[in-house]
C-alpha cells in the first residue's frame, strides 16, 4: 500500500478501521490509492475470512527523527493537512538494510542506499534504521527521475501557472509525468539515453549529467548526516543493479570526496541479467565500501504476511530512539578513547619521547598534551587516529587495534 501516513509505523492486518484509514489517506496518494483499496474490497467478497495484510511503503521511514520529516513551513500544515516528509520505497529500502545487516554480520550499521529506477530515492540508514530519505510528501521529491522532476524551487509551479496559463494541477502533472529524464533528453528509459549520450546527443548528456550529479548530491549529504562513518553505499533497483556505467559516474565522482574506489572489473561483472547479480563493486582498501544488491519487497511482503498472520512480535530494539543510539555509541568513544590513544603512543614512540624531553618536566606534563603536540607533527598519525576515533562507537578498540597491528605487519613484510 502506497501510504500508512504518519500512524502506521508497521505492517498491519486489513479490518474496517485499517481499510477506513487507507481511504482517508486518498488525498495523499490519489493515484495509488483508489486502485489498492478497490482490490482490497474485491478480496474480502472473494476471499472472506482470509486475512489480508497491508505493508505500508512508508512504514520503514516513521523511524525519522522529527528534524529531519518535518518541513519549514507554518505548523498548522502538519498538525492539520498532514504535509511532512514520509517517504517512499521503504519495502525496498528495509529488504536492503536487512540483507546487509546479516552479510556484514552487524545489526547497528550505517547505509546508504540508493534505489535508482525510473522512480528514484536514497535512504540514510542509521544504526539500521531509517534516518532521512529524499522522497518527501509524495514521491514527486528529492532525486531527479524517469519522469518527474525531484526537488525544485516550489515556486517554479506558481509561476510556469501565471505565465502559461496552465492551472497548477497542470503544471504539478507536467513535473510528475513530463520532467526529469524526459523532459530534459525527450526520453526516459536509462538505457536510451546512456545510448544517445555515447553518441554525442547533447541533450542526453545534459540528461545523464544532471541525473548523476542528483544522486551524488545526496550521498555526500547523508555521508555527513551519518558523521561520515557509513559500512556502505548500496545500489538496488532496475537502474541501480543493471547500468555499470551508471554506478561507474557516480562513485568516480565520490572517490576522492568520500574515499569510495571503484573496482571496474567487479562493476562490470555485476548485473541481474548476468551470472553475478549481488556483490562489492569498491576495492577492498577503500574507506568507502560499495555494493549491488538486488531487492526483492515481494520477499520482505511475504515475511510480513508470515509474521502478522502467525502473531510475532516485532523485536524490542526496533523501537530503541535515535538518542539513545547516539548515547549508547558516544559512551563507546568515550571510554575507549584513552586506550586508543595510548596505543598510538606506543606505535609512535620515538616521536613521544622527543617530546618529553622538549617539556623539560615531563612528569608534570599531561599524556594528552604531548599527544596533541604529537598529532600535531606527524600527518600520518594524525590522519590515523581520527579515522579510527570516529569508528569508535561503531567497532569495537580490540577490531581497530587488530587491524592496524597487521597493517604494520603487512608493511614489515613487503620491505
Amino acid at each position: 500500500i502506497l501510504h500508512g501516513g504518519k500512524k502506521y509505523k508497521d505492517s498491519a492486518i486489513i479490518t474496517d478501521e485499517v481499510l477506513q484509514d487507507i481511504i482517508d489517506l486518498t488525498p495523499l496518494g490519489p493515484l495509488h490509492i483508489p486502485g489498492q483499496v478497490a482490490g482490497i474490497k474485491c478480496m474480502m467478497e472473494i476471499f472472506k475470512g482470509i486475512p489480508q495484510i497491508a505493508v505500508f511503503d512508508t512504514a520503514f521511514y516513521q523511524t525519522m527523527p522529527k528534524k529531519n520529516y518535518m518541513y519549514p513551513v507554518p505548523r498548522e500544515y502538519y498538525e492539520k493537512y498532514g504535509v511532512r516528509r514520509y517517504g517512499f520505497h521503504g519495502t525496498s529500502v528495509k529488504y536492503i538494510t536487512e540483507f546487509m545487516q546479516k552479510k556484514l554480520g552487524k545489526k547497528e550499521l550505517n547505509l546508504i542506499v540508493c534505489h535508482i529506477g525510473s522512480g528514484a530515492s536514497i535512504t540514510a540508514v542509521k544504526y539500521g534504521k531509517s534516518y532521512n530519505t529524499t522522497m518527501g510528501l509524495t514521491p514527486l521529491d528529492g532525486l531527479m527521475m524517469g519522469t518527474r522532476s525531484g526537488s525544485i524551487d516550489p515556486s517554479v509551479v506558481e509561476y510556469v501557472s501565471r505565465v502559461s496559463g496552465k492551472t497548477p494541477a497542470e503544471v504539478n502533472n507536467e513535473l510528475n509525468n513530463k520532467s526529469g529524464l524526459y523532459g530534459i533528453a525527450g526520453m526516459n528509459d536509462y538505457r536510451d539515453i546512456e545510448k544517445a549520450a555515447f553518441e554525442g546527443n547533447e541533450a542526453a548528456k545534459d540528461a545523464l549529467d544532471m541525473f548523476v550529479a542528483s544522486v551524488v548530491k545526496y550521498i555526500c549529504q547523508y555521508y555527513t548526516e551519518l558523521d561520515c562513518h557509513i559500512d556502505g553505499i548500496v545500489f538496488t533497483a532496475g537502474i541501480g543493479e543493471n547500468a555499470c556505467n551508471f554506478r561507474k559516474l557516480v562513485i568516480n565522482e565520490l572517490s576522492d570526496t568520500i574515499g569510495a574506489k571503484l573496482d571496474e572489473n567487479a562493476n562490470e561483472l555485476i548485473a541481474s541479467f548476468k551470472e553475478i547479480n549481488e556483490g562489492m563493486i569498491s576495492k577492498p582498501n577503500a574507506k568507502t565500501k560499495v555494493y549491488v544488491v538486488p531487492t526483492n519487497e515481494e520477499k520482505m511482503i511475504m515475511l510480513d504476511t508470515y509474521r502478522l498472520v502467525k502473531g510475532v512480535e516485532k523485536a524490542k530494539d526496533d523501537f530503541v530512539s535515535f538518542e539513545e543510539l547516539d548515547r549508547k555509541h558516544s559512551e563507546a568513544k568515550r571510554r575507549y578513547s584513552t586506550v586508543l590513544m595510548a596505543f598510538y603512543i606506543s606505535q609512535y614512540g620515538e616521536l613521544y619521547h622527543q617530546i618529553l624531553m622538549e617539556k623539560g618536566n615531563p612528569e608534570e606534563v599531561p599524556m594528552e598534551e604531548i599527544f596533541s603536540e604529537m598529532l600535531s607533527r606527524n600527518e600520518e598519525l594524525y590522519a590515523k587516529f581520527y579515522e579510527d576515533y570516529n569508528d569508535l562507537g561503531h567497532s569495537g578498540i580490540d577490531k581497530i587495534v587488530t587491524a592496524r597491528l597487521t597493517e604494520n605487519k603487512q608493511k614489515i613484510y613487503r620491505r
